[in-house]
């Protein structure tokens, strides 16, 4: 009987027009009127898609279907087209006031979102009576907004963020809203005062006007009827305001108030706002608020949890009033960036707090007491000048930073007491002593970095354990990586960098299978690199320790990002199977015995290759570019044939080029689902005037070129002129000979040349004297002729950059480029000697110029400053050579001495 009763159910629902009917909108007809596909018909051809692959709905739209059923539209019950929905449609171009889509009457809906259009918005978007909910985000319409605009009567939502809209906006614009519940015009350049129709139009509940030009006060709305203003959300940052009318209180709906980033001082009234009944979250970062108000409002009366006030100039001492807000309700309060040098007393800080940021003051003493915290709270008290551990209570679950402020002594116990910390970062202070193994236990982000902590790293960690992240950096860590760090499954970044670390590189390591960044550099390792490391890491840092041996083999899957094993004992060719990994941004490998030819199997993602100083050999001819790089040192091996083998011309990154520079990021490598300050900051020694530099942060605009040191020959290829982007090249210390091409003078940001001891005839040319931005230059030691060009740069060189060149004359070498006249003076028939003017003037010009010279030394002080910024690097450089040198006879020596043995 049940069975029955279900099979007649199914037959009744089968039957019914809700099953049948696949889409409702179309119950009473099955074609939309050939009026209205006309007219979409009409516009797809007067629609500009800019490519057609990235068109998903216009490009399907044809004469054949119903245009009911087409992609991106929906009809009513009379077959009128109510929706149109064209967005990521790749479109370019206006829209003209006399366009098809104005005609289409019964429009409800329009999104034209992330497209492409150009000029501005015709005012005929009024004829669209019906509209209520109307997209036009990011399109890059500009202009003015049409005036017209305030005649869609039934619109409720108006999205109109991301382009570059101008001008003033009126009361006009808004007079005719009625419905309206959601304005968003954030992110364009609308100038001028806020108009009071705003706040009028009594349905509206969210205002979005982020991130434009609006300037001034507030227009007045006191005389309007604006109680019953049903505003909630209430966006102003990011503009030029200065402040708000008394009557702004009267928006009692208010809950989310930001005006961050404005022009707002002291003249702001926070209590009066914080007086407003409903009103839960208030931000005032980024303004010129140089102290907190008096509290004449009983703030624990306020429904404010959320409170933000960083980024200001505030000074002296926190108020304990702060603490009472909703009495003590609060549950976000960031101060962070202001000049607070303590907290008032007696203070008593809610337990609700959920966020407490007070990084970048002045705080010094003990920092306060975190008993009170109940919740797991952010705490973040970095940047300051705390000198004493405060009172923790047992049980809390917290992220604590206490980064970079002046603790001493050893770490407290009463840490151990806590349930877990998700994470804790007392790094940069000066701690000492040894690790307590209960932070390792009980933390999953552990910072202690750059401390005086010494000791062993605690050992016997226990499949239980927490730890995501674990940062030791430079410290005075001694023995070795514990093994049983393996044990940490969900072990995901291990920094143990700039220690006294010995041993080798513990194999277990390849257990820990979420490892995504392992640094042991600048340590005392030894033994060969685990063949595990280089198949499943994305980062790893080896460099500067006494690793020996080959390089492994790279898996077929490398997943490798960042290598750097710089300044080891590694032998042999670097193996084929590199080309595997498709993703490497930076390799250094420099410092090591490694040899062979240049290695081609690079992959094209290639940012940043240093081979230098190694053993490298023949013409680095590889048949391919790599379009990213901009950093290659490959100085001091014994590289040979022609420099243009490097096919330059296809390295892009190193070109002036707006669109690619947008698209890059300094090297970083960020890990997914960890706190930002686990984030990887990649670094890479390089060589710069004759001194190494570690690049801590690689940026996308540091480009460098170091062939040094090599046997390259041949000419200086033309071009190399094309990488306009340049900012260091170094040619010195080879074999190239032929003219300096005039080309270089298109390196406009070039801030490096040296060209020293090779075989460069012809003379400087003088184009090179326009490159403005250059602060070192170098090219001793060549074969060069003529007379140093004149520029703004050229002659705050010191001669030591032109000397060992025979025939280079003029400032600021000693030389003059006057011919001497050997001619007996000419005698007048009076007997006197004649005056040789010749003599006169060449000295008064040198006079003259040198007499420049001194007045602008003495007066510039900018000119001073660098003049003898170049003194020092030279006097470096000098006491380097003299340094290689003498350890260069000292090791004749004992050669000799063991030869006589």
């Amino acid at each position: 009987m049940a069975v029955s009763l279900l099979l007649q159910l199914l037959f009744i629902v089968l039957l019914s027009p809700t099953f049948t009917k696949p889409n409702a909108t179309h119950a009473q007809t099955q074609y939309c009127l050939e009026s209205e596909k006309s007219l979409l018909l009409e516009l797809k051809n007067e629609l500009v898609v800019f490519n057609p692959s990235d068109s998903a709905i216009l490009v399907h739209w044809n004469q054949k279907d119903d245009c009911c059923f087409w992609k991106g539209v929906e009809c009513d019950d009379a077959g009128h087209v109510t929706s149109l929905r064209l967005d990521y449609e790749g479109i370019s171009g206006g829209l003209k006031e006399s366009s098809s889509l104005f005609r289409l009457n019964y429009l409800e809906e329009l999104s034209l979102a992330d497209n492409s259009f150009s000029g501005s918005l015709p005012h005929n978007i009024s004829n669209l009576a019906r509209l209520s909910y109307l997209d036009l985000s990011r399109c890059k319409f500009s202009g003015a907004i049409p005036s017209t605009l305030g005649n869609l009567t039934q619109l409720v939502d108006l999205e109109m963020a991301d382009n570059f809209f101008s001008g003033s906006v009126s009361s006009g614009h808004f007079e005719g809203f009625a419905s309206v519940e959601f304005i968003n015009l954030r992110y364009n350049s609308l100038s001028g005062s806020i108009p009071i129709s705003i706040f009028t139009i009594p349905s509206l509940a969210w205002i979005d006007l982020q991130h434009n030009q609006l300037s001034g006060k507030v227009d007045e709305f006191a005389m309007l009827n604006i109680s019953i203003s049903q505003l909630s959300v209430l966006d102003l940052s990011r503009n030029r305001l200065e402040s708000l009318p008394d009557s702004f209180i009267e928006l009692q709906s208010l809950s989310v108030v930001d005006l961050s980033d404005n022009l707002f001082n002291d003249t702001f009234q926070l209590d009066k706002i914080l007086s407003l009944p409903n009103l839960r979250v208030l931000t005032l970062s980024k303004n010129h608020l140089s102290r907190l108000s008096p509290n004449t409002f009983p703030v624990s009366q306020s429904s404010l949890d959320h409170l933000d006030l960083s980024d200001n100039k505030i000074a002296g001492e926190i108020p304990s009033w702060i603490w009472e807000i909703g009495n003590g309700s609060l549950t976000y309060l960031n101060l962070s960036c202001n000049m607070l040098v303590g907290l008032q007393k007696p203070y008593n800080m809610p337990h609700s707090f959920h966020f407490l940021d007070l990084h970048s003051n002045q705080l010094r003493g003990e920092f306060p007491s975190l008993s009170m915290l109940k919740h797991p709270a952010n705490v973040d008290f970095s940047d300051n000048y705390f000198e004493k551990f405060g009172i923790l209570e047992t049980g809390i679950d917290a992220r604590v930073s206490l980064r970079n402020n002046r603790l001493s002594g050893t770490v407290p116990t009463f840490f151990c007491k806590a349930a877990s910390f998700l994470v804790l970062d007392l790094s940069v202070n000066h701690l000492s002593g040894s690790i307590p193994r209960c932070l390792l236990e009980n933390s999953f982000v552990l910072n202690v970095g750059r401390n005086n902590i010494s000791g062993r790293i605690p050992d016997k960690f226990s499949p239980k354990c927490k730890i995501m992240s674990l940062d030791l950096r430079e410290n005075s860590l001694v023995g070795s990586v514990p093994i049983s760090l393996s044990n940490c499954s969900s072990l995901t970044v291990l920094n143990l960098s700039n220690n006294k670390l010995s041993g080798t590189v513990p194999t277990s390591l390849c257990k820990a299978t979420d490892l995504q960044i392992l640094d042991l550099s600048v340590n005392n390792i030894n033994g060969n690199i685990p063949l595990c490391l280089v198949k499943n890491l994305p980062a790893l840092n080896l460099g500067r320790n006494n690793i020996s041996g080959r390089v492994p083999n790279f898996a077929a899957n490398c997943s490798l990002q960042y290598l750097d094993l710089n300044n080891n004992n590694l032998i042999g060719e670097v193996p084929p199977s590199l080309k595997n990994c498709k993703l490497l941004k930076a390799m250094d490998a420099g410092g090591n015995a490694l040899e062979g030819p240049f290695p081609c199997m690079l992959p094209l993602s290639l940012r940043v290759l240093v081979l230098r100083d190694n053993r490298f050999h023949g013409e680095p001819r590889c048949n391919k570019s790599w379009p990213n790089l901009q950093i290659i040192d490959i100085a001091n091996n014994n590289f040979s044939g022609n420099v243009d083998s490097l096919s330059f011309s296809g390295w892009r990154q190193m070109m002036t080029d707006t669109v690619t520079k947008l698209s890059y990021k300094n090297l970083a490598f960020a890990v997914p689902n960890l706190n930002s300050s686990t984030g990887y900051k990649e670094e890479v020694s390089l060589t710069i005037k004759g001194a190494e530099r570690d690049l801590v942060k690689i940026w996308p605009d540091f480009t460098s070129i170091d062939l040094s040191c090599n046997r390259f020959q041949g000419g200086i290829p033309d071009s190399m002129g094309e990488l306009n982007a340049l900012y260091l090249l170094n040619l010195s210390h080879n074999t190239l000979t032929g003219a300096i091409p005039k080309s270089l003078s298109n390196l406009t940001g070039l801030g490096s040349l040296d060209l020293s001891a090779n075989q460069l005839t012809g003379t400087i040319p003088k184009e090179i004297a326009g490159l403005t931005f250059l602060q070192a230059m170098n090219v001793s030691h060549n074969k060069l002729v003529g007379e140093i060009p004149t520029g703004p740069q050229i002659q705050t060189f010191l001669s030591d950059c032109f000397e060992g060149n025979i025939g280079l004359c003029g400032l600021p070498l000693s030389i003059s480029c006057v011919k001497t006249h050997v001619s007996p003076p000419n005698v007048k028939s009076d007997g006197e000697t004649a005056i040789e003017w010749d003599y006169v003037f060449a000295a008064a010009g040198y006079v003259v110029g040198f007499g420049s010279f001194l007045w602008v030394l003495i007066f510039q002080r900018s000119f001073r400053e660098r003049y003898f910024d170049k003194i020092e690097d030279v006097f470096e450089k000098i006491v380097n050579l003299c340094k290689k040198k003498k350890r260069r006879d000292v090791g004749k020596r004992v050669v000799r001495n063991q030869g006589r043995r």
